[in-house]
């Protein structure tokens, strides 16, 4: 990821960074939602060992996906917002905004693994079969990529990032909440999980 970053720094204007870290979080994010629909019809066609052997061919392909249809950056330099710069490291851990910036992340990621402990649990006691829940996330996660974009262009077209930032961690602690109180249908949760996949995406990118 660090890697990326620093290459997207490279090749994009600071203005059009925000823009470039959601495309990135919304690759990831779709990548997350083809799994659930082809992981388990992978698990049945060549196991987990043959899903780790295809793990490994497809870094083999996007080695060469960067190395011949990425452009080489016109100039390399350190991009602070954007990657490690080691003589900053002691100023960094003891920078109080970021530590909050890092906690804030490490809380979302926390929040979306807790979730998904608990999520497809309560979708089984809702009725929907295991092999049935990318039914659920497939479009909720389509469609919150898609409802993240008016927001995102908010935040930076229109410099309201600040409210959009905190419209989005009410949002998400909203979705859980009712995530919480509200798990008795299977459409219920499908309304919720859009929510909370629209936040996430947006926070994603924004932080």
């Amino acid at each position: 990821a660090a890697a990326v970053m620093a290459l997207a720094a490279d090749l994009t204007r600071e203005d059009h960074r925000l823009k470039v870290m959601a495309v990135i979080g919304v690759t990831i994010g779709v990548s997350f939602a083809v799994s659930m629909v082809l992981g388990p019809v992978l698990n049945g066609w060549i196991g987990v060992p043959g899903i780790f052997w295809l793990t490994g061919l497809l870094a083999l392909l996007s080695i060469a996906v960067v190395r011949f249809q990425v452009p080489d950056p016109i100039k390399s330099q350190i991009h602070r917002d954007a990657e490690p710069v080691a003589s900053q490291f002691g100023r960094v851990l003891l920078d109080g905004q970021l530590l909050r910036l890092n906690f804030g992340i490490f809380i979302l990621h926390l929040l979306l693994t807790a979730t998904f402990v608990a999520v497809p649990l309560a979708l089984r006691d809702a009725g929907l079969p295991n092999n049935q829940h990318w039914e659920i996330y497939l479009p909720a996660l389509v469609v919150s990529m898609a409802a993240m974009i008016p927001f995102v262009i908010l935040a930076e077209k229109y410099h309201q990032l600040k409210s959009v930032f905190l419209g989005a961690i009410l949002t998400l602690v909203l979705s859980e909440f009712g995530l919480l109180n509200l798990h008795d249908t299977v459409l219920e949760m499908a309304v919720l999980l859009l929510i909370f996949f629209t936040a996430f995406n947006l926070l994603e990118a924004t932080l």
